[in-house]
């Protein structure tokens, strides 16, 4: 038996980040998912975190810059260096002048200073990724709140700037990719605490109403449905809760009966 409810699985888009504040889980909730759907599908779990927390979780080590692959599973811990490479690479292969200068001091400054470029990498990767159609499904065990927003306005953020030329070319396809809502969905890991429910929150209204992207499930993690009274809530198994969800009466009814 599953512990994701079926229509979550069942319109999932290729590429699925999960995110939320840190210490949620949102961690496990990547891997369970990505668990799942490795049953019937290939899916590529991805992370980029210097400490490895994905691969102890399914007998491995994946550690940062690393791949491994278990099954129809594929494991990613992208680094960022990697990234820029790769991009640069998939952008110029085969030229060796572009690939020597990217590899200069001049370069190496300008990525570290120009606002959202690491992230603009990263995301440039997941949509290749999914754009390679070698994976059903592409779980991102994402970046905390603020970090994940400032990912996800990285190409407008670089388009303001007014870069031109074939290497800023894919920064409109980057973000339509994103904006889709058949192709890309977005998951926020919660649990019933005060400043992770502010956080929370706040998130959402960014996702929803600021960058119109498609919040696929809000997932309260730590949550024992049974303390819930209130009629007006609809619970599933695990903490899966439909939307929209009352953050303050969680809260209220989580300090009305602690666990």
């Amino acid at each position: 038996m599953s512990i994701f409810p079926k229509n979550l699985l069942q319109k999932l888009p290729t590429l699925v980040f999960i995110t939320g504040k840190g210490g949620t889980g949102k961690t496990f909730i990547s891997s369970a998912l990505a668990y799942e759907l490795q049953k019937k599908k290939s899916v590529a779990l991805i992370s980029s975190s210097h400490i490895d927390q994905i691969g102890p979780l399914f007998g491995t080590q994946c550690n940062y810059g690393q791949t491994k692959k278990i099954h129809n599973l594929n494991l990613f811990n992208l680094s960022s260096k990697d990234n820029i490479n790769l991009f640069i690479e998939k952008k110029f292969a085969g030229n060796f002048i572009i690939r020597q200068t990217v590899n200069s001091k001049f370069f190496s400054s300008f990525f570290k200073t120009v606002p959202g470029i690491k992230e603009l990498m990263y995301l440039g990767q997941l949509i290749y990724l999914a754009n390679s159609e070698e994976y059903d499904h592409i779980i991102v065990d994402s970046f905390a709140t603020g970090h994940f927003l400032a990912m996800l306005r990285s190409p407008a953020t670089l388009g303001n700037l007014h870069f031109t030329g074939k290497l800023f070319q894919d920064l409109r396809n980057f973000n339509d990719h994103i904006c889709d809502h058949e192709k890309t969905g977005i998951i926020v890991v919660s649990n019933p605490e005060e400043l992770v429910v502010k956080e929370s929150k706040e998130l959402i209204s960014k996702i929803e109403d600021e960058l119109n992207l498609n919040l696929l499930k809000q997932i309260i993690n730590r949550f024992e449905t049974t303390n819930l009274r209130s009629k007006e809530l609809k619970v599933e198994d695990f903490g899966f809760i439909d939307e929209p969800i009352d953050f303050d009466k969680i809260l209220k009814q989580k300090l009305s009966h602690p666990s």
